[in-house]
């Protein structure tokens, strides 16, 4: 089983034609990336379909321990104060660009920004793509964490299914492969809920 994986973005202009085909989104928090209304386009989708929602949290700009946990708390708390007036709740968090891949080989960074993420609320899913910082944080910190592997034009579910380490959300970039992984398998989000049951 995997979740299917996408984010909310000014750039994915393909992302309400995928949104059927997701079984989770990750919402940019309108600091450096996004706006206010996508954010309510989104949470008004959500609303009427299940979906896990996660932030897509840019830590571009930051430069030391502070503003790295004052900057993942304010941008997961604003859309969390956002999608509350509707009654939806943030499952996973999830870095953007530069800061994805800064996250994903700085362990120091890592375990800085797992901190941070944990200190707002410790159930979050913590979607990475490096397997030895996931075990890490897990170890380290009791972090929720969730593999994730792009779903590229090369890609196919038989090659992630055989992997060593099987990941457990695809990330994908466009319809077209999104559609291609669907035909062969529906998506289960990692644990939806999970969050609101405090599970």
């Amino acid at each position: 089983m995997f979740d299917f994986n996408s984010n909310l973005t000014p750039d994915n202009k393909e992302i309400y034609e995928m949104l059927p085909y997701l079984s989770s989104v990750n919402v940019c928090a309108g600091l450096y990336t996004g706006k206010a209304t996508d954010i309510l386009k989104f949470a008004e989708y959500a609303t009427k379909n299940e979906i896990a929602i996660g932030v897509l949290v840019n830590l571009k700009n930051t430069n030391n321990d502070e503003e790295i946990k004052s900057d993942v708390i304010y941008q997961i708390s604003a859309v969390e104060g956002f999608l509350t007036t509707f009654g939806l709740k943030i499952e996973n968090v999830r870095l953007e660009g530069e800061s994805y891949n800064k996250f994903n080989s700085d362990k120091d960074f890592a375990i800085k920004v797992a901190n941070a993420i944990k200190h707002v609320n410790p159930w979050f899913n913590i979607i990475l793509n490096n397997a030895e910082i996931k075990t890490l944080l897990e170890k380290e910190l009791s972090a929720k964490c969730a593999l994730e592997a792009d779903f590229t034009d090369k890609t196919s579910i038989r090659e992630l299914r055989e992997k060593e380490n099987v990941p457990e959300t695809l990330h994908f970039e466009n319809l077209d492969n999104l559609k291609r992984a669907y035909d062969v398998l529906k998506p289960t989000p990692i644990t939806y809920n999970r969050v609101a049951k405090g599970l």
